[in-house]
Parts: C-alpha cells; sequence; structure tokens
C-alpha cells in the first residue's frame, strides 16, 4: 500500500523544477520500496492490485515515461475510495468487529493522503516539466499565476479534508450539530487548518469523547508538521522539498 500519511509540497514554485528529486523522488521511493514492504507485513487481495499498480507507475515514473503520472493518478484515486469507504463503514464499525475510533484512524490518512498526492501529480511543475516539457514551455508571468492558483487549490483540497472530517464526526455523534456548523463556519473564513483540527480536538474533549480526540490530535501530529501545522501554506513561501 501506499504512505498515504506523507504530505507532499503540492505547491513547487521554483523556476525551472525538473528531474527525479524532492517529493518526486520520494513518492517514487514509496511506490517501488515502501509499498512492498508493507504488502508483505500486512497482505491482502485489494492490497496487492494497489501495490501492484502503485509499483508499476513507480517504475515508469523511475524511466521518465508519462504513462507513469496516469498511473499514479489511477492508484492515488483508488487510495481515496478506500478512505471513503472506511470512513463510510464508521456507523457499522461494530458489526464488522471494529470500532469507530479505528476506522477514522485508517481512512482519514488514506484519504488526506489520496487526495494530496493525486493534487500533487495533476498540478507539481516538476512533475509537469519532467514529464510533460511542451505543456511547461509557457511564459514566465503565466508560470507566476499557475503558482498562485496551485496554492488555492491546495489549500482549498486541505480544508475540505478537515470539513469531512467534521461531518463525520457530527454524523457518529461525537459533536453537536450546532459545534459542527461553528467550526465549518471558522473553516469556510479561510482560518488555519492548525486552528480547525485544534478547535475539533477542545469540542470532543469538552464532550466527553477523549478517545475521539485522541485519534484526531494523532492524526494532527501525524499529518500536519512542519509549515503545514503553521497555518494554511503561506502566500509566496512553498514548502521547502
Amino acid at each position: 500500500m501506499s504512505d498515504a500519511t506523507a504530505i507532499p509540497d503540492v505547491i513547487e514554485g521554483k523556476k525551472e523544477l525538473k528531474g527525479i528529486e524532492g517529493w518526486l523522488a520520494l513518492r517514487i521511493f514509496g511506490y517501488v520500496i515502501v509499498g512492498p514492504i508493507q504488502f508483505v507485513t500486512v497482505p491482502s487481495l485489494p492490497g496487492f492490485a494497489l501495490t501492484a499498480i502503485l509499483f508499476i507507475a513507480g517504475i515508469y515514473l523511475y524511466r521518465g515515461k508519462p504513462v507513469g503520472v496516469k498511473l499514479a493518478k489511477i492508484g492515488e484515486g483508488i487510495t481515496i475510495g478506500i478512505g471513503v469507504f472506511l470512513l463510510a463503514m464508521v456507523p457499522f464499525a461494530t458489526s464488522i468487529g471494529m470500532s469507530a475510533a479505528e476506522l477514522i484512524h485508517l481512512g482519514v490518512p488514506l484519504l488526506l493522503g489520496g487526495i494530496i498526492w493525486y493534487a500533487y501529480f495533476c498540478k507539481s511543475l516538476r512533475v509537469r516539466n519532467t514529464y510533460f516539457p511542451e505543456a511547461a514551455e509557457v511564459p514566465a508571468s503565466a508560470k507566476e499565476s499557475a503558482y498562485e492558483r496551485e496554492q488555492r487549490l491546495a489549500k482549498t483540497a486541505l480544508r475540505n479534508a478537515a470539513l469531512a472530517a467534521v461531518t463525520q464526526a457530527l454524523k457518529i455523534g461525537v459533536i453537536t450539530r450546532a459545534q459542527a456548523a461553528l467550526i465549518e463556519a471558522n473553516m469556510k473564513g479561510n482560518r488555519s487548518l492548525r486552528k480547525i483540527l485544534e478547535e475539533l480536538i477542545t469540542t470532543l474533549e469538552a464532550n466527553g469523547e477523549t478517545a475521539h480526540a485522541a485519534v484526531i490530535r494523532e492524526l494532527d501530529v501525524e499529518l500536519f508538521k512542519g509549515c503545514v501545522s503553521e497555518a494554511q501554506l503561506p502566500e509566496g513561501q512553498p514548502c521547502s522539498q
């Protein structure tokens, strides 16, 4: 399986980014090395199919073949689907022998990781320059506008993923509708993603839902560290590779 908790630098704003370096190299390493090791540790038929797709994608990406980008998008799309399925099963957790916290802990990283890596392969300037050089040859002014647009899309994707977590918490009854509405209103006001997560954790703890708060706190530590944990990808200051 792919390493869904890794956070890529979706916004690659430097000029002439090209070649297998940075986040692209890290993802290829995950596809070719980490994924197969994880599958051997916890084998399953769905895991084999996803691991095989991403392994082949990694090989093509390493060889500079554009088809690798298409396969990577397919694999990350499947990862998103698995994350959505796990979160949809939360209301029926006891019937399948798992707790709601376990399903959330498994589903949220897959969903967020899939969304972020899919966005990376769609929008990264390094990916574009490396595998589609013809499309990358645009005026400097157009590159700058694309960079700004990619920042907006990245922030929107992260905020929407956090919004989905709040909706799921409301659905399983660990926060009230009024509390969910307040958190969603603050989120749509473009506040820091870290502050939104802290607000959700505080609300859960105030409701006595310490177990669910602990799950969200662990995801906060795992998923939103580095510059992403401080705020929502500040303009003109992309995360370093």
